[in-house]
């Protein structure tokens, strides 16, 4: 390729467009902290020259959704509002509280109605494509949701397996997972949320080692015994599909 090449000879900012980025809070009410976190984001992001679009979900009033009433007037207009602005956007930034381990019932409800089929146009258009990140407020001192779900199943089915929840005590089966806190999925999470981060996010694994025992039987993402392992998965699944094909 020439050095001559017009691509050499233009300033590296104009080949990449400004990202759009749709902003809202999952809660409407007046002093949410979600709303003040999510408003603290974008004063922040349009201060470092972002293009953001902060909207409030009050003003998109929308029915519980209800395929009858979809079937009989089709979509609300706030609705189609919404699927405009999903449309015309290139990331979504939400900032929701979390109600009984999961969302909102106001935000799974708006993303119900914006992922509608409308005018033989697929519901999933106003996701394609899009960079979502998601952040959370709360006053209180509740754990976690994976803390919560890690500890109930120690409780039970854990117990019912035969482990006893020692804790970190001397004598005690050693069973340990090592978070790698140097992970991109890990960076700047707090303690008490680490392990929510190490089951929600997506990519690869924030495992450093996992010990069963005393014993590490995963070390830098690979089990000990992955290509046994691997062999028997192998083995298995032809033996499953010989018999299915008999």
């Amino acid at each position: 390729m020439s050095v001559q090449d017009d691509r050499y000879n233009q300033p590296f900012y104009t080949k990449i467009a400004m990202v759009k980025i749709l902003a809202f809070s999952g809660s409407i009410r007046r002093d949410a902290w979600n709303r003040k976190l999510i408003q603290c984001a974008v004063n922040a992001t349009r201060a470092a020259g972002g293009d953001v679009t902060l909207i409030d979900l009050a003003d998109y009033p929308l029915p519980l959704y209800n395929g009858d009433l979809e079937d009989h007037d089709g979509l609300p207009n706030s609705a189609l509002r919404l699927k405009a602005l999903f449309k015309n956007h290139d990331a979504l930034l939400i900032c929701s509280p979390e109600y009984n381990s999961s969302i909102p019932p106001l935000l799974k409800n708006t993303l119900d109605w914006v992922s509608r089929e409308w005018q033989d146009e697929s519901g999933l258009v106003p996701y394609q494509n899009k960079v979502a990140a998601i952040m959370a407020a709360s006053p209180g001192q509740q754990d976690a949701t994976a803390a919560r779900l890690f500890d109930a199943a120690l409780a039970a089915g854990g117990t019912a397996a035969g482990p006893s929840p020692w804790g970190l005590v001397v004598g005690a089966r050693a069973d340990a997972l090592v978070i790698d806190s140097r992970s991109p999925a890990q960076l700047g999470i707090v303690p008490s949320h680490r392990l929510d981060a190490l089951v929600f996010s997506g990519g690869e694994p924030a495992l450093r080692e996992v010990l069963v025992a005393g014993e590490v039987v995963l070390q830098g993402g690979r089990h000990r015994d992955q290509e046994v392992i691997a062999n028997d998965f192998a083995e298995a699944m032809r033996a499953l599909w010989s018999d299915a094909t008999q």
